[in-house]
């Protein structure tokens, strides 16, 4: 059985598609837990309706407000899966979405998996694209997982019982982070590259609307002192050594060094990078350094093949197939749309691992 936690507060406009959302699951083996953070609007009474009607599947709990990882907490406190899935109130998943899971969960106990990012209606803004990141956690402290939020993942009990209850001062809202990186530090996530949620973008989401706090929080690195600060206590308490935290350390800088480890860039290759944006450039200093060529940049965007980026061609990615000969290799430097990419890639005859490779260090 799979364990659904909703965590909600202050979303009656939203809480009702979440919940249907799980209710129109093609994986039937499935309890609902909804829990309600002190709301002060009627998205208590909404929910309420729903565990009314369907009193053997749908549990409610209603307690004062003390945030996102109080909530889960409760929830979990009280769940009787084998899987623990998560789901945030104003979020909504695809049909199939437990029904893939519990597939992939046969051999991982943690899954996360692509979603889309939509404005509210079933419309999708763009994609977004997560990776683990246990060498980074493990040798660094810091951990590069912020897309895999709340919706998107799912543990195996056994795992979710060496997390949970988690520290709730520090985790009022990106409780996500502190189950990824506590997670990461048992077992790397095995990541579907399939969309099965929608992350909703009304206004006044949680993390994304944050002026201030939680984006520079991530920026600094400091919800990942706070994970390790906390999941340390854990470790010693169990006997297993603590992670270093390096506080000096940001995360762009973590990954930088992480990519002398997981990729290699052979003096006197023909490299092509594909986008020209941030990522692109931060893949061609490294390639320079290490005395790769770069031979051409390739970009989807029509107004940008057939011009040059940084002295050097933007090919069109029709031209890659054509024009294989000219390169040893070709690296994606495009976070977002790389399943889209490699897809395109594929669909043309290339072969991952062969003809291109992904490697998000950035």
């Amino acid at each position: 059985m799979v364990s659904v936690i909703i965590d909600n507060y202050n979303y009656e406009k939203y809480v009702h598609e979440s919940i249907e959302s799980v209710l129109f699951q093609t994986y039937a083996d499935w309890e609902l837990i909804v829990v309600d953070d002190g709301s002060k609007d009627g998205s208590f009474e909404v929910m309420e309706r729903y565990a009314l009607r369907y009193p053997d599947r749908i549990r409610l709990i209603r307690k004062e407000n003390g945030g996102q990882a109080s909530c889960f907490n409760a929830g979990f406190e009280t769940s009787r899966g084998e899987i623990i899935a998560f789901l945030d109130s104003d979020d909504f998943w695809f049909p199939n979405k437990l029904e893939r899971i519990v597939e992939t969960h046969k051999e991982h106990g943690f899954v996360a998996h692509e979603k889309h990012f939509s404005d509210g209606t079933r419309q999708i803004i763009h994609t977004g694209l997560g990776k683990d990141r246990g060498r980074l956690l493990r040798n660094y402290g810091v951990l590069d997982s912020y897309d895999i939020t709340t919706s998107t993942l799912s543990l195996r009990r056994e795992l979710a019982e060496k997390i949970f209850p988690m520290p709730e001062g520090d985790f009022r809202i990106c409780a996500d982070h502190y189950v990824n990186f506590a997670a990461t530090y048992y077992e790397d996530v095995c990541y579907l590259h399939e969309k099965l949620s929608y992350y909703r973008i009304h206004g006044a989401n949680g993390f994304v609307n944050q002026s201030s706090g939680a984006k520079t929080d991530f920026a600094n690195n400091t919800l990942d002192y706070a994970c390790v600060e906390h999941l340390n206590k854990r470790l010693v308490n169990d006997g297993i050594t603590a992670l270093v935290p390096h506080r000096s350390i940001r995360l762009t800088d973590a990954m930088r060094k992480d990519i002398g480890e997981g990729f290699e860039i052979i003096a006197g290759n023909r490299y092509v990078i594909y986008g020209t944006g941030n990522d692109s450039h931060r893949f061609g200093k490294e390639i320079v350094d290490r005395e790769g060529e770069i031979v051409a940049y390739c970009d989807s965007a029509k107004e940008k093949q057939g011009r040059t980026h940084r002295a050097k061609p933007v090919w069109a990615p029709e031209e890659l197939m054509p024009r294989r000969s000219e390169y040893d290799l070709l690296i994606i430097a495009t976070m977002l749309y790389y399943p889209e990419v490699a897809e395109k890639l594929e669909g043309m005859g290339l072969k991952r691992g062969v003809d291109y490779i992904y490697t998000p260090v950035f």
